[in-house]
């Protein structure tokens, strides 16, 4: 029988549940989302982006920004 235990909590580790042993979160990225400075154009839908609304950087390689909705 193997006398291995966790230095955090002193528990075997398949008992543990601390940031080293416990379970892993599984993350998943998200988009960056920002408030509209100035008027632009969705790159996606092609309507106005009016100061204040939520924008996203756009997929596609030329850059620019969609709606958050459009992305």
């Amino acid at each position: 029988m193997s006398d291995e235990r966790c230095e955090l909590s002193d528990l075997p580790p398949a008992q543990c549940a601390c940031r080293i042993h416990g379970p892993r979160e599984e993350t998943t990225p998200t988009a960056t989302i920002y408030a509209a400075r100035w008027r632009s154009r969705c790159r996606e839908c092609l309507e106005s982006i009016d100061v204040g609304t939520l924008i996203t950087p756009s997929p596609l390689a030329d850059g620019g920004y969609v709606h958050e909705q459009c992305s």
